[in-house]
């Protein structure tokens, strides 16, 4: 591991960038869920990932969901690893406890690339839980669930939308 020349200013500087970005995430989705679980509970979490998917900054919320940011988005990467599979615009969800970190259906997250000059050079990322997610009970938490997909519908790492534009056939799940 070869040490970095940027003096401490400079990396303070950014990290305190980072945080008040990943703090901007938190206040917008607050502002903008139309779900009373996210805007008065605050069971969400927002956070900044480098290009490999490694945390780079987290925004308020449980610090729980934080640390599977960096899965989903990993699992991510590892899915689409084929040139052009992640363009400017893309965002992807994932809801999967088996690939994507989370520990139930009802905790989705969303994942965004950032991208310079056509590269990609971070991750904004946010978890939420949702109040149901269509399982066999009402708020999709069963005590006699012996399938996960009596629990809600599990969305593996998938692309949402695909250079801005809504990937029709996602929606009309």
């Amino acid at each position: 591991m070869t040490q970095s020349k940027t003096d401490p200013i400079t990396l303070e500087i950014i990290q305190n960038s980072l945080q008040s970005a990943a703090d901007e995430m938190f206040a917008a989705m607050r502002k903008t869920a139309m779900s009373s679980i996210i805007y008065e509970v605050l069971d969400m979490g927002t956070g900044i990932l480098d290009a490999k998917g490694y945390i780079a900054s987290s925004g308020a919320g449980i610090p729980a969901f934080i640390g599977v940011l960096d899965k989903a988005v990993q699992v991510i990467l590892k899915k689409y690893n084929k040139e052009g599979d992640i363009k400017e615009g893309d965002i992807f969800t994932t809801n999967d406890p088996y690939y994507g970190g989370v520990t139930h259906l009802n905790d989705i997250i969303v994942a965004m690339p950032v991208f310079v000059n056509g590269k990609i050079i971070a991750w904004a990322a946010n978890i939420a839980h949702n109040s149901d997610v269509g399982g066999k009970s009402p708020g999709s938490l069963s005590a006699d669930a012996t399938d996960i997909f009596q629990e809600g519908i599990r969305l593996p790492a998938i692309k949402l939308i695909d250079q801005g534009e809504p990937i029709q056939p996602v929606f009309d799940i």
